[in-house]
């Protein structure tokens, strides 16, 4: 009985307590300047305000520009409702959710290579990787808040064979935005090419992960799409945008991925290639996800590639594993690879500790002073100075006009303006203004505010509060 209790003790240290310590100090890191750090031109102002206005009642597309469909939205909307619309709040349970994903990851790496090396290696290069952690693992965006749904929905799949819940998990993945169901096709493919067994035996054997899969996914889009203007919304907008040529792309990543994140995708990589056989189903994932992210779509941000963070964890970590019958070696490597991953921190620490915005929580603290209704091409600054937007139809969603290198045409500029009683200019938004823009708006507002380019305006007939 004794005996039991110390094996029972053993086990649980080594499936919880790991990615437990993991996941809390990936909170006290990712939070240590809660209060003192926001950026708005994060697209996290977008989704939080697109969210509040869910909230209010009014339908994404009908009545408001959202270029991706709504459904982690009201996963924001709930949670902002939560948070009472505390930013600083809504930050911390974000963090939560996104990190969860460090449990499927360690649990999946340490049942698939039966080595507790590689489990911890998968959380080193999750926790360590500057393009994952550095900024939107706490500013809020979608990617990020998808992960821990592939995730689970992998972990699920082939860990614990439950294939309906997997599959259940793995469509509302897909539906968090367009890309994500592409890669989700990538994963079912990649799972049947892995299996050897006849065609038959893998239907039978996946049929209801890829049919609880397929039907949410379908109907889930169905609904998206029958709500008026969705479709202007999600793909005649994407359309619109500039083509970003493939050799930009390869160049954006040379330059500005490679130089801190090379070891996750070497590692990645290498891992995908010469993974263990339980874990081959990696070396086709892998690969073909990081070149759709790659090449699909008009335009490309290297954000995009953060859904590769799940896939190119566990590989790493699993390279580890090859070497298992050398143990000198193996520890030589481990050493190395340990050191390589923790190379990021200096970077890491200059983002999370030390970075802070006090213009901005400046100019929240302004703005709360000012009459609602407030113009804006950064929402994040309504929602930190608990204020409304003008409405008009792109009022959560202004980077409409960055990404067609469209300006606001002058007939609805002056609408909005006559609408507003506070309006906010960015050193950014001048480039989407229309001509004599600023003309017009000193004729009937007063500016309260200026400093390095940022500008607030109130109504003439207004006063501050």
């Amino acid at each position: 009985m004794l005996n039991f209790k110390m094996k029972s003790r053993k086990i649980l240290r080594k499936v919880f307590l790991i990615p437990l310590i993991f996941f809390c100090l990936n909170l006290v890191f990712q939070n240590w300047n809660l209060s003192r750090l926001i950026r708005p031109q994060s697209d996290e102002g977008v989704y939080l305000y697109s969210a509040k206005l869910i909230s209010q009642g009014f339908l994404p597309y009908k009545d408001y520009f959202l270029a991706h469909p709504p459904f982690l939205i009201l996963v924001v909307r709930f949670i902002l409702w939560l948070a009472h619309y505390n930013l600083h709040l809504f930050h911390f349970i974000y963090t939560i959710l996104v990190f969860s994903a460090l449990f499927p990851i360690y649990w999946l790496t340490l049942k698939l290579s039966k080595d507790e090396d590689a489990a911890f290696l998968s959380l080193i290069f999750f926790s360590t990787s500057p393009f994952f952690v550095s900024e939107d693992a706490h500013f809020l965006s979608l990617r990020h808040l998808a992960i821990p749904l592939l995730a689970f929905s992998i972990f699920f799949l082939l860990v614990k064979q439950k294939n309906k819940l997997s599959g259940f998990l793995l469509a509302l993945f897909s539906l968090s935005i367009i890309p994500n169901a592409f890669i989700s096709l990538i994963f079912i493919l990649s799972l049947l090419l892995a299996d050897l067994s006849s065609v038959k035996q893998k239907l039978k054997k996946h049929w209801d992960f890829i049919k609880s899969w397929a039907v949410i996914t379908l109907f889930g889009y169905l609904i998206v799409f029958l709500i008026p203007n969705s479709y202007q919304n999600l793909i005649s907008f994407q359309n619109q945008r500039p083509l970003v040529p493939f050799l930009t792309r390869i160049e954006l990543i040379k330059q500005n991925f490679i130089p801190l994140n090379w070891p996750l995708l070497f590692f990645g990589l290498l891992g995908s290639v010469l993974t263990l056989k339980k874990l081959k189903i990696f070396k086709i994932f892998n690969p073909l996800s990081f070149f759709s992210l790659l090449c699909l779509g008009s335009s490309f941000y290297l954000h995009y590639l953060s859904t590769l963070i799940f896939g190119f964890s566990v590989a790493s970590g699993s390279f580890i594993s090859l070497f298992r019958r050398l143990p000198i070696l193996k520890t030589l490597i481990f050493i190395i690879m340990i050191s390589l991953a923790l190379s990021s921190l200096p970077y890491l620490k200059s983002k999370l500790i030390d970075e802070t915005t006090p213009d901005f929580f400046r100019l929240a603290t302004v703005l709360k002073t000012t009459p609602s209704p407030l113009f804006t091409y950064q929402p994040i600054y309504a929602l930190a100075a608990q204020k409304e937007l003008t409405y008009h139809y792109y009022m959560a969603d202004m980077r409409y006009f960055y990404c067609l290198n469209h300006n606001l045409d002058e007939k609805s500029y002056l609408e909005i303006i006559n609408k507003s009683k506070t309006v906010l200019l960015t050193p950014y938004d001048f480039l989407s203004l229309p001509d004599n823009a600023l003309e017009n708006l000193t004729h009937h507002f007063k500016l309260i505010y200026e400093q390095d380019g940022y500008k607030i305006f109130i109504n003439k007939e207004e006063k501050e509060i």
